[in-house]
């Protein structure tokens, strides 16, 4: 009699998991929430951070000549000389219905949210293509701390995966999913340039992947162009003064007085990649996370690190996206742990892939077990 009742709960059991979690669009939905509640806490929760009073500066001298009208002061900024403004002008929204306003302060948690929201829709798009590595992007601790700050990451990373995976769901040449992801590839490069390594990847699925004709990459670089155009005031008077002072000022950064005073080492990212340093400077932030050692985001990588060569046969753009995006965390000269975010989704994709295969490994044995047993 126990043993029937047993096997009634288990077969209750298997049935309501069924019924209900094995939807794909359940499990994305619960993704979403986790990654949005994730992000709420830590915006609510977290002290200003270093650049942040920078950013909302920003904003909130935009949001003055907003009001007034006053466009030209806009387009001519002179302090967003090292990544576009398109993150800051979002940020400025916050604060232009108040016109009594005397500072920044009161739109911090407005302007951090507006980041969450864009760090949610960033781990949906790897939720629709791969719910457990949309999962794993949810709480990776990095992922999370700069995606639910006034920082400039969240918008272009956002960006950036829409660039790739809309290219990824286009069936034919020039159809709506290309002009898509060249939109979103030039919101990429308005919202930060570091994210625009992803332009390799995009390049080897269109080539590789999609073999489209080469000539139609003169319309869909054309499209990003002057979307990027479009997003980046800063440009509009003299583009190609203010983008050559844009980029001069990374390298110059890269050589200057505080990189130099803090020096991270050449291979400063792996050691980000390898340990949850947000879970030391957030504890209560990060409660999910056991210690700073043994921690979610150094399994993220190692995982990640193991799934490689399966990937190089079966996703091989994953492998590349790793790749391409390491080669530049390690040469580019600054070294800010934020930077780490261009290859986050490409290692929760890969660690997806080796759990996977793990679990059905473990499945497939356990099964010939129970068979032989019975």
């Amino acid at each position: 009699m126990l043993k029937d009742e047993s096997s009634l709960i288990n077969g209750t059991a298997i049935y309501i998991m069924r019924r209900y979690l094995s939807s794909r669009r359940t499990i994305i939905l619960a993704i979403v929430l986790l990654a949005f509640t994730l992000r709420g806490w830590a915006a609510i929760r977290m002290e200003v951070d270093d650049d942040e009073p920078e950013y909302m500066e920003t904003a909130y001298d935009y949001a003055k000549k907003l009001r007034k009208g006053d466009f030209s002061a806009v387009i001519d900024y002179p302090d967003v000389r090292e990544h576009p403004p398109l993150p800051r002008l979002l940020f400025s929204l916050t604060i232009l219905p108040d016109d009594q306003a005397v500072d920044w302060t009161g739109a911090l948690l407005p302007s951090r949210m507006i980041s969450a929201v864009f760090g949610t829709l960033a781990v949906w798009l790897v939720a629709i293509v791969d719910p457990l590595a949309g999962g794993l992007m949810a709480v990776q601790t990095y992922m999370v701390k700069y995606t639910s700050q006034a920082y400039q990451e969240a918008l272009p990373l956002f960006a950036s995966l829409a660039a790739l995976f809309t290219l990824l769901f286009s069936k034919t040449r020039r159809d709506r999913w290309f002009w898509i992801s060249s939109a979103a590839l030039g919101m990429t490069a308005a919202g930060k340039y570091t994210y625009f390594p992803i332009v390799v990847v995009i390049l080897y699925v269109y080539i590789w992947e999609k073999k489209y004709p080469g000539r139609d990459l003169v319309w869909y670089f054309g499209l990003a162009g002057v979307t990027f155009l479009t997003l980046n005031p800063n440009l509009w008077h003299d583009p190609l003064r203010s983008f050559y002072e844009s980029v001069s000022f990374h390298f110059n950064y890269a050589k200057g007085k505080q990189v130099r005073e803090v020096g991270f080492p050449w291979y400063q990212p792996l050691i980000w990649l390898s340990r949850s340093k947000p879970r030391k400077w957030h504890p209560d932030v990060f409660f999910y996370n056991p210690t700073e050692l043994i921690s979610l985001d150094g399994l993220i990588s190692l995982l990640a690190l193991a799934a490689i060569p399966l990937l190089w046969r079966e996703q091989r753009r994953v492998v590349i996206w790793i790749v391409s995006g390491m080669i530049f965390l390690l040469l580019w000269g600054t070294k800010w742990p934020q930077y780490i975010l261009i290859v986050v989704p490409a290692l929760c994709l890969a660690a997806s892939a080796f759990l996977r295969r793990l679990l059905r490994f473990v499945w497939s044995r356990t099964g010939a077990k129970t068979k032989s047993r019975t």
